[in-house]
């Protein structure tokens, strides 16, 4: 062959390289991995040579920060499981209460969540499902063999539950039904999620606060342990007869823990807690082996952990007890761990102030936006609950470390992310940036690192 055709050949190699690299094809790339899968044994074998010359066994410093990190981390996992209780004493009168943590959202769709109760005790389909002293839905399926349980969300269009409002004590009680989303408007300031309210038995007052109150409870056993949670504050819309209630819970990213309520029974006893995930024994130690996606504006890792491995796309990717990204993409004998650095990194989280009072604080869904010259990360964040500022002077925002919340799967509650400085209030509804400190952003400074994974072949966590 010719120079000039063997540089036409490279030229045409290098060409496909190129569209390949910009547009994947799947089975062409399953069969590369395939291919280079040998390599990949040969690397195991060779990898005790890395040791020579290698990183140096952890500092008692580096021990001594997971250790508390981890403390952090169950002490705010325990607070968040304390939080989604009631707290008005009316609400706890004549109820069990079974918590539950979100697993994640229903294959139906975002209006339907599956939950792991913390005992299966009691529960039956029909009882209403709440988050402190909010509505949530109600139980569609119990399925023990599998330790689920399926809730619909009276965001769903389906859904209706009678309530009432709050009137004031010299006009009588507006009844109505609330279930479904209302129509949203393009108004500045509004929350994503408006919840949909029909047929009021009189003329509704806006401003007032509506709560679950079924006309007859006699035809639904359940239905009397729902009367008095909040539903939201009534608001008019578009037009004279356009009510909706604005709610007091994100709906779609702030579910993290909730609280079935069911009918007390003698003898039953509160169940224990569940394990906190570095417990659960579905983790596989995993070393980071190259830099990712070559393109300058992502941040990603390849580790030697794949699907043989139980490794799922989601996974969360941990230091101790401190987040550090979670899986992109997953070969047969690896994956790709987007950081959190990485921009579109999705999270959920729960904020904890680092002083004074430190109920946790849902937050909901974080989006990365990439790292800031200073080396911050920087997040965009929304949340439809947080009051507005009127005349007022405007509140300062509060220092919080931040955790992982649940929901979603592969990523479990309670993981360190880092430590922000949260608004405390909404201006125009259009979401905040939020700078991130003190988060794992060198995967080569971090230790032992393990990936969340589906199968029984985790290994046992040891302490650090």
């Amino acid at each position: 062959m010719s120079l000039a055709r063997s540089r036409g050949a490279m030229l045409l190699v290098w060409i496909a390289l190129v569209v390949l690299s910009l547009r994947p094809v799947a089975p062409l790339e399953a069969g590369i991995e395939r291919l280079l899968t040998p390599l990949r044994f040969v690397a195991e074998l060779t990898w005790p040579l890395r040791l020579v010359g290698g990183r140096p066994a952890r500092a008692q410093g580096d021990v001594r920060r997971e250790l508390i990190e981890e403390a952090s981390s169950r002490s705010a996992l325990l607070a968040l499981h304390d939080s989604v209780l009631p707290t008005r004493a009316d609400l706890l009168e004549g109820r069990r209460l079974v918590r539950a943590e979100v697993v994640s959202r229903s294959e139906r769709g975002r209006d339907r969540i599956v939950i792991r109760p913390w005992t299966f005790e009691g529960l039956e389909v029909g009882q209403p499902v709440v988050a402190r002293d909010a509505y949530v839905g109600r139980v569609v399926q119990v399925d023990r063999a599998r330790g689920r349980v399926t809730v619909d969300l009276v965001t769903d269009r389906s859904f209706f539950v009678g309530a009432t409002l709050d009137s004031g004590a010299r006009e009588s009680t507006v009844h109505l039904v609330v279930g479904g989303l209302a129509v949203q408007s393009r108004r500045s300031g509004e929350p994503a999620t408006w919840l949909a309210a029909h047929n009021p038995s009189g003329r509704p007052i806006a401003g007032r606060s509506v709560v679950v109150g079924e006309l007859l409870p006699e035809l639904d056993p359940h239905s009397a342990l729902a009367a008095g949670f909040e539903l939201g504050t009534l608001e008019l819309g578009s037009s004279d007869d356009d009510w909706r209630v604005r709610p007091v819970l994100d709906y779609l990213h702030g579910l993290f823990q909730v609280v079935v309520l069911t009918h007390p029974r003698r003898g039953q006893l509160d169940p224990a807690p569940p394990l906190h995930p570095l417990e659960e024994g579905r983790w596989v130690r995993a070393r980071a082996l190259t830099a990712g996606d070559p393109s300058p504006w992502r941040s990603t890792v390849q580790l030697d952990r794949g699907r043989v491995h139980g490794v799922r796309a989601g996974a969360a990717v941990v230091a101790g007890a401190r987040l550090v990204g979670r899986v992109a993409t997953v070969g047969e004998l690896g994956c790709e761990v987007a950081l959190l650095d990485d921009p579109g990194l999705a999270l959920t989280a729960v904020g904890r102030p680092v002083q004074g009072d430190s109920t946790p604080r849902v937050l909901g869904r974080l989006v990365a936006l990439g790292p800031a010259s200073d080396g911050a990360l920087v997040y965009h964040w929304r949340d439809v609950t947080l009051p507005r500022v009127g005349d007022g002077p405007t509140p300062p925002p509060r220092r919080m470390r931040l955790f992982t919340g649940s929901g979603e799967a592969g990523l479990p509650a309670g993981l360190l992310i880092g430590i922000a400085d949260m608004p405390s209030y909404s201006s125009e509804g259009e979401g905040h940036t939020v700078r991130l400190s003190d988060a794992a952003s060198r995967v080569d400074e971090l230790g032992r690192l393990w990936v969340r994974i589906d199968s029984g072949t985790a290994t046992t966590r040891s302490s650090p």
